[in-house]
């Protein structure tokens, strides 16, 4: 008997705590429905912690200070190359292509952007906005040469210090340099530059070129620089001053048998940035860029 009583209580019991939650599930919508409708122009902030659409880097909100380098720029202060305006910056680990004639192993012709000196394949290097293809290999093999676009070509240089591995990965930790080209169907420059250091020596000169035209009924652009240039040998060795002259390889006293300056360096450069819209949805977009030099 009290078993059949306690089993009674129990679905009584249960019956009660069923129907008390069908009420409350029943009333619900209503709530929600109110709250819905009673503030319909509230917006919210989408913050955007990845993507891979496309975008300039000039227009990206952030924090982040941004460096730019305008043709301007590189013309008035004689850069003959853009990883010269990229080793003034404060930012960024300045990088020797050319090695001098100080013992050290020969330099490559390479200028690969190192922001912070946290290594080249910490800075990530667009073009246009987009990935380029690599120069290096190994480890190295997404970083861009700078020495192979002309500097005719360039129609500015935007650095983002920072920041840039929540859009592009860890490759662009220390920051993104993003190398804009003319893409203009028309116009073009010829720029000639001679110089040499107030010793006398290390005359160089540079001869640069570009040139845009359309074409397919004005759908495609297509624009074209090149360059070349040369620079002659400088030596800073001072003679030698040593006490046992003309013995093994020891040159006499007071004569310079050493070299300590720049090689003699040959360099060239083409480049072409080209586009052609398929629709109003498509476009085709392509790049070419070749470098060639000799160093002695």
């Amino acid at each position: 008997m009290r078993i059949s009583a306690f089993r009674n209580g129990l679905t009584v019991t249960t019956i009660l705590s069923s129907a008390a939650l069908l009420t409350a599930f029943a009333a619900t919508p209503a709530f929600a429905q109110t709250a819905d409708t009673s503030d319909s122009s509230a917006v919210e902030t989408v913050v955007v912690t990845g993507s891979r659409i496309h975008r300039d880097v000039s227009d990206t909100t952030t924090a982040a200070p941004l460096n730019v380098i305008n043709a301007q720029e590189l013309s008035e202060r004689g850069y003959v190359q853009a990883g010269e305006a990229l080793n003034k910056l404060t930012s960024m680990t300045p990088s020797m292509p050319i090695t001098p004639h100080n013992g050290a192993s020969s330099g490559n012709g390479q200028q690969f952007p190192n922001l912070f000196n946290l290594g080249p394949e910490r800075t990530l290097t667009l073009v246009n906005g987009r990935r380029f293809v690599g120069s290096g290999t190994g480890l190295n093999g997404n970083t861009v040469d700078t020495n192979m676009i002309p500097v005719g070509l360039l129609d500015r240089v935007e650095v983002v210090l920072g920041g840039g591995s929540v859009v592009y990965g860890s490759d662009a930790i220390a920051g993104v340099v993003n190398i804009v080209l003319k893409g203009s169907g028309s116009g073009g420059s010829l720029t000639t530059s001679l110089g040499q250091y107030s010793k006398g020596d290390g005359n160089q000169w540079q001869v640069s070129g570009d040139a845009g035209l359309t074409f397919g009924g004005d759908a495609g652009s297509l624009h074209v620089a090149a360059q070349t240039g040369h620079q002659d040998i400088t030596n800073r060795a001072g003679p030698y001053q040593g006490t046992s002259p003309n013995t093994g390889n020891f040159p006499g006293v007071g004569e310079t048998a050493f070299k300590v300056g720049d090689p003699e360096v040959d360099a060239s450069a083409v480049a072409a940035n080209a586009s052609f819209k398929l629709s109003d949805n498509a476009t085709l977009y392509a790049r070419l860029a070749e470098l060639a030099g000799d160093e002695r």
